[in-house]
């Protein structure tokens, strides 16, 4: 586990640059605060570093608020100052299961104080409309109060070191997708052992932050890499970190980690699962071409007890009808490369995007606004407090041959973030799902050649393609596009 050896950004900043807040009303601070709360979903998402305003602003008032005894009345008069003080300091602070004696407080606050605080916390969550992560703490029977804090925080500056090793092996591999990384580290019992607590959980329960922050620090190791250490940091970290759209201690944690060299493994043809929502069948597997592939390769695709084969091709590639599993897992011979794709563990559900028909990566967390939802007659879908069922889009005919008695429905989760799913009346059955779409996910406008594919099993395109990007909800502004080619060659 990490043992941050990381310059501490925190001890510099918190005397000499407090005290200036100490004259402003702690109301008025609390309401300035409670301005940066609109639109997000967990409160990482702002900037939380012990030079910022934010944190300063709260600092001043939590300080004040416990140094005048108002330690019961904290959740009903400044819970956005209490909520962001407590997940910065669990930012910066944290060390190896540490957080309450780490704050920033003097004194520091006695046993008794902590539950009455962490219940504060909890408090000031409920009542902004923020996630508690009540359904984590019963599921992994966390710590009541420490696992929301930290987990609102992401990823803490101790654990840094030891998620960007774990993230430079992947893209050795080469893995260099947040969704496909995350869905590797999930499906393995060890995928994420050397990694805290926190950041473990931050990465399966995270949402779209989570998905967005990985992928941000993947972007910046190949970034890094391409252009070499001193050269991509010559202008500064705060520039680099503004740059990747990260916090700059995790910069700093990967600069400091040692020699970034040019990370990328070789690339591979990626096994897809599709369905066409119209022909009443179930999905299939899509073996891509594989350039490498020699005369004896063989794709080899497990479920269950069951196994099936079937020669590898440079050219074309192959197409397996799916019979229902948990899981499916295939296996590109020579390379020793697998993937493993399912639907939600112990249900029999699969969600797939419904604009291109492929089988959502993550299957507990989906990222977009419309989904196709294959499952067995039995799964009901339920609003995530209720017993009142989804708004079903378009319901299409029901399966057939092996997938006889699963339908498929089209569901509209606009304005949704949770929902459960249940298997006939037990409640033990239940799953929460959650929905951390921001508007649609970036998406090629134009269909590539029917069968027709590169040397790496891409797909082709008579003509350069359209990106369309979705600004109803991000400013166009805030999109940056990067074009990267085979060479080694980086565009924008």
């Amino acid at each position: 586990m990490a043992s941050s050896g990381l310059t501490d950004p925190v001890e510099s900043t918190i005397e000499h640059q407090g005290s200036e807040w100490d004259q402003v009303n702690p109301l008025h601070l609390e309401q300035a605060i409670r301005s940066n709360f609109e639109g997000i979903t967990l409160v990482g998402e702002l900037d939380l570093s012990p030079d910022s305003e934010l944190y300063l602003q709260a600092q001043s008032v939590v300080r004040r608020a416990l140094g005048k005894g108002q330690l019961d009345s904290l959740a009903a008069t400044y819970p956005a100052a209490l909520i962001t003080f407590l997940v910065a300091e669990g930012i910066y602070r944290y060390r190896g299961g540490a957080y309450w004696d780490q704050l920033s407080l003097d004194p520091p606050l006695q046993v008794n104080q902590t539950t009455k605080v962490g219940r504060s916390f909890l408090a000031s969550l409920e009542g902004l409309s923020l996630e508690t992560f009540s359904s984590v703490r019963l599921e992994e029977n966390a710590l009541p109060f420490v696992m929301p804090i930290l987990l609102h925080g992401g990823i803490p500056l101790y654990s840094a070191p030891d998620l960007w090793l774990l993230l430079l092996a992947e893209l050795n591999s080469g893995l260099d997708e947040a969704d496909q990384v995350l869905a590797k580290w999930n499906r393995s019992r060890w995928g994420l052992v050397s990694l805290d607590k926190p950041v473990q959980r931050f990465l399966r329960h995270g949402g779209v932050f989570a998905v967005d922050l990985l992928q941000r620090m993947i972007d910046l190791i190949e970034y890094v890499g391409e252009l070499g250490r001193d050269e991509a940091s010559s202008g500064g970290t705060t520039n680099l970190a503004s740059y990747a759209g990260i916090p700059a201690y995790l910069v700093d944690a990967l600069l400091q980690g040692g020699q970034i060299q040019r990370t990328r493994g070789g690339r591979l043809p990626r096994p897809r699962v599709m369905l066409d929502p119209y022909s009443g069948e179930g999905p299939t597997m899509i073996l891509p071409p594989f350039a490498g592939a020699s005369q004896d390769d063989r794709w080899f695709l497990r479920w269950g007890s069951d196994s099936e084969s079937v020669a590898a091709s440079r050219v074309e590639e192959r197409e397996l009808p799916l019979e229902p599993a948990d899981q499916w897992t295939v296996a590109l011979g020579s390379t020793g490369r697998e993937w493993s794709r399912g639907g939600v563990e112990g249900l029999k559900v699969f969600f797939f995007d419904r604009r291109t028909g492929e089988l959502l990566i993550d299957q507990r967390r989906i990222r977009t606004n419309n989904v196709l939802a294959l499952s067995n007659r039995s799964v009901r879908f339920l609003q995530a407090d209720s017993e009142e069922g989804l708004r079903i889009h378009e319901e299409f005919p029901e399966a057939t041959g092996s997938w006889t008695g699963w339908i498929l429905h089209a569901i509209d989760l606009h304005g949704i973030r949770k929902f459960r799913l249940r298997e006939g009346g037990d409640d033990e059955s239940s799953r929460l799902i959650n929905v951390s779409a921001v508007g649609e996910q970036p998406a090629l406008l134009d269909v590539p050649l029917e069968g027709v594919s590169d040397s790496f099993g891409r797909p082709v395109f008579s003509a350069p393609p359209a990106l369309t990007v979705d600004t109803s909800t991000v400013p166009a502004a805030s999109w940056d596009v990067r074009f990267r080619f085979d060479d080694g060659l980086v565009t924008e």
